[in-house]
């Protein structure tokens, strides 16, 4: 006996890209006015915590009779059918706590969201919480390099899944489906593809070229050396008349050059005086 074929559809149609998935309590539904309640478990995404699916325990194979076996069942079945070769997704309280929903593509190379905790939208708090999440063993397959964040390189990208979005094992194959978009759209939600250096370097063919994401900082150009300042002959300066002429008294009704108001009688709060605003 296998999980529903509806109840499986509606996962795969459920748009949050890790498909892991959290138990729920058990309780019972009535679905038909003439028959009495019947027992069901249900589970809710582990990104989104707002989406909710279950399924009458009767329809259940034994492996997923309960909440928690039910929810690993769609969460195994979804790391299947959209290619991870892992996933997780939640709040864990180890390091003081934190968010994590990530998956793996292939050696090296993961997903992460980066719309939750403290850094909410940057990538290089998505790489933070993959390394924690290594730290901590929520993610599988974890070497000393990492843990450190300058292992890593970063890509911010769109996904939107949908009931026929294709398997992505990898990045190539990640860029080029459907459900994912390199600048924001409409529906779509923000991931980080981030790779793991070393391990790529490590699994590229013998004398292949290096890959986009592995080539080294360019060099910074060489700063031409500033040209001297060489001040014309003092012959070939003009002097500054203005700064040499003696200020030209002004009259009343006359209008001052440079603030360009009247000159005029200005009284004070106790005495007065003649001139401009300047």
């Amino acid at each position: 006996m296998s999980l529903p074929q509806s109840l499986l559809d509606a996962v795969e149609s459920h748009s949050c890209f890790t498909g892991c998935y959290t138990s729920d309590l058990r309780g019972s539904f009535c679905d038909d006015p003439s028959r009495p309640a019947r027992p069901m478990v249900g589970v809710h995404c582990s990104d989104c915590l707002t989406w909710h699916v279950g399924a009458f325990t009767h329809l259940l194979p034994p492996s997923a009779s309960t909440p928690d076996k039910l929810a690993r069942a769609l969460s195994d079945h979804m790391q299947q059918h959209r290619g991870f070769s892992w996933s997780v997704s939640g709040y864990h309280l180890a390091s003081g706590g934190f968010w994590v929903a990530a998956a793996g593509l292939g050696p090296g190379v993961f997903i992460v969201s980066p719309d939750r905790g403290a850094g909410h939208g940057r990538e290089a708090d998505a790489v933070d919480a993959l390394i924690k999440a290594f730290h901590n063993g929520l993610a599988p397959g974890s070497t000393p390099s990492m843990l450190d964040p300058k292992q890593y390189a970063t890509q911010m990208v769109y996904l939107k899944y949908s009931p026929g979005s294709p398997a992505t094992p990898d990045k190539a194959s990640l860029l080029r489906s459907p459900q994912c978009s390199t600048r924001p759209a409409t529906g779509h939600h923000a991931a980080v593809i981030i790779e793991h250096l070393p391990s790529l370097a490590a699994s590229a063919p013998a004398g292949a070229p290096p890959s986009p994401s592995v080539r080294p900082p360019p060099s910074p150009s060489p700063r031409p050396s500033p040209r001297p300042s060489i001040a014309p002959p003092l012959a070939a300066q003009k002097p500054d008349a203005s700064r040499d002429a003696a200020p030209r008294e002004l009259s009343i009704g006359q209008r001052c050059p440079k603030c360009g108001h009247e000159v005029k009688v200005r009284h004070l709060l106790h005495s007065a005086f003649v001139g401009c605003m300047c």
